[in-house]
């Protein structure tokens, strides 16, 4: 090898190290500041108490449909319990019917009810209910106390997915 060659060689190599400069205790070996690094977004809660919906499968074709029941309690720090009754599922099975709400409140819906917890705002999920199911929502206090409660759909046959909405007020 020529001497231009190794020089030319060992000055390709110089200038390779000079360019990726080690960082050592937060500055790099040139004197130079290393780049902050980048901020990690915060994951932000769902609002208004918002729920994500399971995702179920629908293996055997019987249909996938969700049943939403949103809490409106204005002025109220209350929570209520949403009791949802799942029947005449026409021989479908229940065992993949899930339910989710506020607070880690989640399960199966093999035996045809759940309930959850809700406040203000908040909603509680069921996934994975056959189609031309029946369902009924009622809805009744935590604490003792006298509410009234009204529903734009207290009962219903599933053909799509559904939102029920719970109003809450203080008698």
């Amino acid at each position: 090898m020529s001497l231009n060659v190794k020089l030319i060689a060992a000055g390709i190599a110089l200038a390779g190290a000079a360019a990726a400069a080690v960082v050592l205790g937060g500055q790099k070996k040139d004197g130079g500041e290393k780049p902050a690094p980048a901020k990690k977004e915060a994951k932000k809660p769902a609002a208004g108490g918002a729920v994500k919906a399971p995702v179920v499968d629908d293996p055997n074709g019987e249909g996938s449909l969700n049943l939403t029941v949103r809490m409106k309690a204005p002025g109220l720090g209350e929570k209520f319990m949403a009791n949802i009754v799942i029947e005449n599922v026409a021989g479908a099975s229940l065992n993949r019917t899930l339910f989710v709400a506020p607070g880690s409140q989640k399960g199966n819906v093999k035996d045809g009810t759940c309930t959850a917890k809700l406040g203000d705002g908040e909603e509680m999920i069921v996934a994975g209910i056959p189609n031309y199911t029946d369902f009924s929502v009622e809805c009744v206090p935590v604490e003792v106390a006298e509410y009234s409660f009204s529903y734009d759909l207290q009962k219903g046959t599933m053909s799509d997915d559904t939102v029920v909405t719970v109003t809450a007020t203080k008698l």
